[in-house]
């Protein structure tokens, strides 16, 4: 998964439910991204809508900037949008501008699978694959994933990591850890989930560097009620 990697130049009982939970019960996830615990360098959100076919429509937008002695020295941003129907992806579309670098991929449900074009060129892949989005609670589940940013196929492997409590809209709020990697891409990144299937949590290391996800206006401490 190419965002993590991007972000990586910067220095990438409630288990069952959260894993099962449906997406369309999915609410916004909006997160702040700290660098080393308390340096905002961007944000990441995923909002919900339905298109005139009824069908759940996901729009993602991620934009990191980070300065040093004030002066930008790495820029990323990325929009995706993708479209869900009966809980399959059949259509995604997606542009990054990777620190000048530009990419793009489109994908489209075929009768063969989905059929998905980007910057490593034309592939057909299987029809219930998901996206790098992190959103899914399902993304846990799976072996092998799309990466939205650039196209390629990734092989995944993930492991339960124990149950923590967050602050969910100034709530206390379990939530499920799941540890991923993914072979060249990331490893090490501990992704959370809320009973109701909400994305909560991100966390992961990156040459020396702490990231975390959290909420709008916290602190990677003050997102941690316990570990």
């Amino acid at each position: 998964m190419r965002h993590l990697a991007a972000i990586a130049v910067l220095a990438a009982a409630a288990a069952t439910a959260a894993v099962s939970a449906p997406a369309a019960a999915q609410a916004p996830a909006r997160f702040s991204i700290l660098r080393d615990g308390d340096s905002p360098i961007g944000h990441h959100s995923v909002a919900f809508s339905r298109d005139a076919q009824g069908n759940m429509v996901a729009q993602v937008d991620i934009d990191i900037r980070v300065r040093v002695a004030f002066v930008t020295v790495y820029r990323y941003s990325h929009r995706s949008r993708e479209v869900w129907r009966d809980g399959r992806l059949i259509a995604l579309d997606s542009t990054t501008d990777d620190n000048g670098t530009q990419m793009a991929v489109r994908a489209r449900a075929t009768p063969a699978g989905l059929e998905v074009v980007g910057p490593q060129g034309r592939a057909v892949v299987p029809a219930d694959i998901r996206p790098t989005s992190w959103w899914r609670a399902d993304t846990v589940r799976q072996r092998q994933l799309l990466d939205s940013q650039d196209g390629r196929i990734l092989t995944v492997a993930a492991s339960p990591a124990g149950t923590v409590t967050r602050s969910r809209g100034g709530q206390p709020t379990p939530v499920t850890l799941w540890r991923m990697s993914a072979s060249g891409r990331f490893d090490d990144v501990l992704v959370g989930y809320t009973p109701s299937g909400e994305w909560a949590s991100m966390q992961f290391r990156a040459r020396g560097t702490r990231i975390d996800y959290v909420e709008p206006g916290s602190s990677a401490a003050a997102a941690r009620v316990n570990d």
